[in-house]
C-alpha cells in the first residue's frame, strides 16, 4: 500500500509552510519542495550542469546558486523561468519519490508554491490550497524575505492566480488571520 500524498500549495506569503509546520509538529512527514529544490540545484550534478549551460558559469558563486542574480533573471523573463523549471522539476519529483519511499506513515505532505503549475494535481492524492488576501500575502513576504513590494509583486505575477489555484484544490484553508486561527483549521 502506498502512502497517501497531500500537496499543500498557495501563493507567496499565504502561510502554506506555517500550515505544514502544524502537521510536522504532530509527526507527519513534510517534504518542503522549495528547500529540497535548493538542495537539488546545489547538489545534483546534472541539474548544476544544465543551469550553468542555461545561465553561464556565473550562475554559481562559491558552489551555490547565486539566487539573487538568477531570481532577477527568471522573474523578468518567462522563457528563462520555464527553462529553469524544466531542469529542476523532474529532479525534484525524483527526490520526492525517493524521500517518501521508506515512509510508513499513513500520509505525507508536500509543501510547494508551484505544485499545480508543475502537474502536482496529477501526482498527489489530495490538494490543499492555503490562501490569504493579496495585500496580506505581500506584506508577509516582504517581512519574511526582506524584499521590496515590487520584488514580491514580480514573484506574484509569475505564479498561478489564486482563482486558478483554488479550482484544483480539494480543500481550501483561509489564512488571513492569526496563527491560532490557522492552527484551528489544520485541526479540522
Amino acid at each position: 500500500m502506498s502512502t497517501f500524498t497531500v500537496g499543500v500549495t498557495g501563493g507567496i506569503g499565504s502561510g502554506k509552510s506555517s500550515f505544514c509546520a502544524f502537521f510536522e509538529r504532530r509527526g507527519v512527514p513534510v517534504f518542503y519542495a522549495d528547500l529540497e529544490s535548493r538542495r537539488t540545484i546545489n547538489e545534483d550534478p546534472s541539474v548544476r550542469s544544465a543551469i550553468i549551460k542555461l545561465f553561464g558559469s556565473s550562475a554559481y558563486v562559491k558552489g551555490e546558486l547565486d539566487r539573487a542574480a538568477i531570481s532577477a533573471i527568471v522573474f523578468s523573463d518567462k522563457a528563462k523561468l520555464d527553462a529553469m523549471t524544466a531542469i529542476v522539476r523532474p529532479a525534484l519529483w525524483r527526490r520526492f519519490n525517493l524521500w517518501k519511499k521508506p515512509i510508513t506513515a499513513p500520509y505525507v505532505l508536500m509543501e510547494a508554491a508551484t505544485l499545480i503549475e508543475n502537474g502536482g494535481q496529477e501526482i498527489m492524492d489530495h490538494i490543499v490550497a492555503v490562501t490569504a488576501p493579496e495585500d496580506v500575502r505581500i506584506k508577509r513576504a516582504m517581512q519574511r524575505d526582506g524584499a521590496t513590494e515590487q520584488q514580491v509583486r514580480a514573484r506574484v505575477n509569475n505564479q498561478m492566480s489564486e482563482e486558478d489555484r483554488l479550482k484544483h484544490a480539494g480543500s481550501i484553508i483561509q489564512n488571513g488571520g492569526t496563527p491560532e486561527e490557522l492552527e484551528a483549521q489544520a485541526n479540522d
